[in-house]
């Protein structure tokens, strides 16, 4: 123990004694083990928030959406028939909300954003659960009329009106004057960006949607199930509903589980692949770690040599070595957490992330494996030197 402590001494003085090479080397995993954390924490965020939000949406929900989702075969399907044929079905369906969204700009007085404006009818609004925080909900008058009215969430109202009320005001959607008439109640999420928040969106009446987008298609329609025991029954009972008009490529059933599960597994992969893009940066460290090792096992040469001549175990100058490496990965990785906690830190003002300690132990881990595995030549050469030759070595 005493002879590995001393061993680890003597490396650390060394790693001082060239300050600057060590934090140039250290440079790539910090860079790496930040990117991995930073990467894998805004995947793991969106995940969490996809989560939240469906666990307002409630679990008694499906969606038909146009197209076939497996396969990635998109088609502009859904129309008004469709919404009736669903109503027909009665139990267990209790209530069909057909819905449109679409991210357009927004704006009030000089300011202007942009925003995603989904449109629903009344049943749509209650199946969300919204609740007024001011003002009212979109109705069915709303409807009916075709009224250019506009239902916003809080994070809206804040960021075009500051601390003023939007109840009674108006704002431009696209060319056209919009009536506020409501703010509902925050539901918490994400703040813009990737992971947009329910709370940025802003809310109009369908056939005022359908005549501002000029589309008379729907983007999903909502089916309300009498309950969670009965979605199942429900799925085969749309789904024969649908064949009788569509061929089976051109809709989707999707349960609020499916719908979770399908955009979870996307998430991941695409974690996963941002992880592994980040990770590239961590394999460079540790190229530059082996590179600046040959380096310093060729300056130290004559060292080394005097080590082994006054009894150094070719094995005390491997392990001195690889400790050097290891070291380096591992005070690289401990900074490089602390930047990607900070960055994080900036980066949720922004985008939903979540650092999470399976990330940070995985980045730490890698670094350190990193360390040994590029150390391993560099310290493997060293404990091999002849120490004649070493000795004459200039």
């Amino acid at each position: 123990m005493i002879v590995f402590l001393e061993i680890f001494e003597t490396a650390f003085i060394s790693l001082l004694r060239n300050k600057l090479r060590s934090i140039l080397t250290m440079l790539g995993i910090i860079i790496g083990v930040a990117s991995v954390i930073l990467l894998i924490s805004i995947g793991s965020g969106l995940q969490s928030y996809v989560t939240n939000q469906f666990e307002n949406l409630g679990s008694n929900l499906i969606y038909v959406m146009p197209g076939d989702m497996e396969s990635g075969y998109t088609l502009q399907s859904l129309k008004k028939r469709d919404v009736t044929l669903i109503k027909r079905i009665g139990f267990p369906v209790k209530d069909v909300s057909p819905s449109i969204s679409a991210v357009t700009t927004v704006k009030y007085k000089g300011i202007e954003k942009k925003y995603e404006v989904s449109a629903f009818d009344e049943a749509g609004i209650k199946m969300m659960n919204f609740k007024p925080a001011e003002g009212r909900l979109l109705n069915n008058e709303d409807v009916s009329k075709n009224a250019r009215v506009a239902l916003i969430g809080p994070k809206v109202e804040e960021a075009l009106f500051g601390k003023l009320s939007a109840v009674g005001k108006s704002i431009m959607i696209q060319s056209s004057e919009y009536k506020v008439v409501g703010v509902f109640e925050s539901k918490g999420g994400g703040s813009g960006g990737i992971g947009r928040s329910v709370d940025e969106q802003v809310m109009i009446p369908i056939t005022t949607a359908q005549k501002q987008f000029n589309q008379d298609t729907y983007n999903a329609i909502s089916v309300q199930i009498t309950s969670k025991d009965e979605i199942e029954n429900a799925k085969k009972k749309i789904e024969k509903a649908m064949l009788k008009i569509h061929k089976k490529d051109e809709f989707s059933i999707m349960g609020m589980e499916d719908l979770l599960k399908t955009i979870n597994s996307i998430l991941s992969v695409i974690t996963a692949g941002l992880g592994g893009i980040a990770a590239i940066s961590l394999l460079v460290g540790g190229i530059g770690i082996m590179n600046i090792m040959y380096v310093t096992v060729t300056e130290r040469t004559k060292e080394i040599g005097l080590r082994k001549a006054l009894g150094a175990r070719p094995s005390d100058i491997l392990i001195q070595f690889l400790i050097e490496s290891v070291v380096v990965s591992v005070i690289g990785g401990s900074i490089g957490i602390i930047f990607a906690m900070l960055g994080s830190m900036i980066i949720s003002q922004f985008f939903t992330s979540e650092v999470t300690l399976s990330s940070i132990l995985l980045a730490f881990g890698f670094s350190s494996f990193i360390g040994v595995i590029f150390g391993v030549f560099p310290a493997y050469k060293a404990a091999k030197l002849d120490p004649i030759t070493a000795l004459r070595y200039e």
